[in-house]
């Protein structure tokens, strides 16, 4: 599994991804699929995409274990209703004025 892991973090495989990725919605691709049956080519659209989506979701699971202990996203977002609460603060002491 770590295995894995180490190769799906490498940049490389991200590149060799994003090729593999065009290739499979290239038009001449998709337009194999229009000699047979249009539900082959619904069959295969979906299919690929699917993995796509798996692949990609692996890969940020790979990413996100990679971060050290504590290193949270929490830092960057914004407390709404502190932030709500200051504007009303505001609003109402100019309104005192």
């Amino acid at each position: 599994m770590n295995k894995l892991k180490e190769i799906l973090r490498q940049e490389g495989f991200l590149v060799v991804f994003t090729i593999i990725v065009l290739l499979l919605f290239n038009w001449h691709f998709i337009g194999l699929s229009e000699k047979v049956d249009g539900f082959d080519s619904f069959r295969y659209l979906f299919g690929a995409w699917a993995l796509v989506i798996f692949f990609l979701f692996l890969i940020s699971m790979s990413h996100k274990s990679s971060l050290p202990e504590g290193d949270d996203d929490s830092k960057d977002t914004i407390d709404i209703e502190a932030t709500t609460e200051i504007k009303t603060e505001e609003r109402e002491s100019k309104e005192d004025v």
